[in-house]
């Protein structure tokens, strides 16, 4: 019994470390651990493997103010030519401390799961894990999908063609919040949506607010291509 125990606690560790995992791993971004309180740079190294996280420095804007540091994981742990693993899941956006000239008190931290290329949803066989929400919302849901898990339709508001943003879900099984946190989600349409006049001078009829079980979002065939879990700003 003592060997089973030790293999699959090795089979933990090269999971967290660099070894290949699967999709079927769940993995739950909320407002607590891996990227909550407490979680750094080195933190998020030590959980997912040095090799699999960059912290890349905040850069400099033309007022020399220093902008936010951010750490990509990246999920597919095969390396490219360069030796960089080949896709990005969750990009990490830290609050500026206090010692930045471009400090700004109230700044959250930002937690963003985007494991797309372009219009596509990364291949769940690339994905280091399945990455969702508290609720269970994950990359790759359809609308419809989405619609179900809430019970029902939803809001949503499109700034282009091609994305949305979810900003009321009625009353909905997806409504309950996070703790004090706030979960965004994102949509992107494989279809674009029917042509339509230009207004001032630039071309977006599927701009403005939308029902999930309006026919033109249905036509449009969108997908769940992104969450972010913006977190509070610490006291």
């Amino acid at each position: 019994m003592r060997i089973y125990v030790m293999i699959a606690m090795a089979v933990l560790v090269a999971s967290l470390t660099g070894g290949s995992v699967g999709a079927s791993e769940p993995m739950v971004v909320s407002c607590k651990s891996p990227f909550g309180e407490g979680a750094t740079p080195e933190t998020i190294a030590a959980q997912f493997g040095a090799g699999n996280v960059e912290t890349i420095p905040g850069e400099l804007d033309e007022r020399e103010d220093r902008g936010p540091d951010m750490t990509v994981l990246f999920g597919d742990y095969r390396k490219t030519g360069t030796g960089r693993p080949e896709y990005g899941e969750v990009t990490i956006t830290w609050p500026i401390g206090p010692s930045s000239s471009g400090y700004q008190p109230g700044n959250p931290k930002i937690v963003a799961v985007e494991p797309t290329q372009g219009y596509t949803p990364m291949p769940l066989e690339k994905q280091a894990f399945a990455w969702q929400t508290l609720r269970g919302l994950t990359i790759g849901l359809t609308i419809e999908e989405v619609e179900a898990l809430n019970g029902g339709p939803f809001e949503l508001s499109a700034g282009s063609n091609s994305s949305a943003t979810v900003v009321a879900w009625n009353g909905g099984k997806l409504e309950p919040a996070d703790g004090p946190c706030v979960t965004e989600i994102h949509f992107l349409f494989n279809n674009s949506p029917p042509r339509g006049p230009i207004v001032t001078g630039y071309e977006c009829p599927f701009c403005g607010m939308h029902h999930s079980d309006d026919p033109a979002v249905r036509n449009a065939k969108g997908f769940l291509s992104e969450f972010r879990i913006i977190y509070p700003p610490a006291p």
